[in-house]
């Protein structure tokens, strides 16, 4: 069968820097999975008013399917970084994903490996659906709070003032959302 890409490259310098360059961003790629697995800070992004257990649920499937992103992800790495070393191992007669995940059939203990980076990858589209009715749309800001510059808003008169509104001491106004049955956002002023 004939090369094809990413072995084609394998047969020049800046090719192999290409492919060290694209095994390096896919090495990346692994490890912002692993920040889903290893912190909650996306749990925040969920409802609040969801039922315990279930968010528990939908948590952990999360957790372990992020996972399994980055075992996928990490085999395409290695991909790479074989074909910079020229390893003649690695086949190119399909799709990238599934020549990286190919290379896990190489025995019995990968065969394994490549069984459970399934599992989890179907339990991260388990979660991917879950999210469509846990998660909060649309998402808030990383601070949780929005900051509107003071020309930006309109002119409010103290009869008129919006509860979402806080002034702040140094004269700047804060912009609150407002917390709502998940699916809706309030702002505190419409005209933002």
């Amino acid at each position: 069968a004939a090369e094809t890409w990413p072995a084609t490259w394998r047969h020049s310098s800046l090719g192999k820097a290409g492919l060290a360059l694209l095994g390096l961003a896919f090495l990346i790629a692994t490890c912002i999975q692993l920040q889903g697995v290893l912190s909650k800070q996306w749990h925040k992004d969920y409802r609040e008013d969801g039922p315990k257990w279930i968010m528990r649920i939908i948590f952990t499937i999360g957790h372990f399917g992020f996972a399994g992103r980055g075992a996928a992800l990490l085999a395409m790495a290695i991909m790479f970084f074989k074909d910079v070393a020229d390893a003649d191992e690695v086949n190119h007669t399909s799709t990238m994903v599934a020549d990286a995940l190919q290379q896990l059939q190489a025995n019995r203990g990968l065969r394994a490996v490549l069984m459970i980076i399934g599992l989890l990858l179907i339990m991260y589209g388990t979660f991917a659906v879950l999210s469509s009715w846990a998660r909060q749309f649309p998402t808030r800001a990383p601070s949780r709070h929005r900051v509107v510059p003071a020309d930006q808003l309109p002119e409010v008169h103290e009869e008129d003032a919006d509860p979402g509104v806080d002034v702040r001491a140094d004269g700047r106004r804060h912009l609150e959302m407002q917390q709502q049955p998940a699916g809706q956002a309030k702002m505190g002023v419409d005209a933002v």
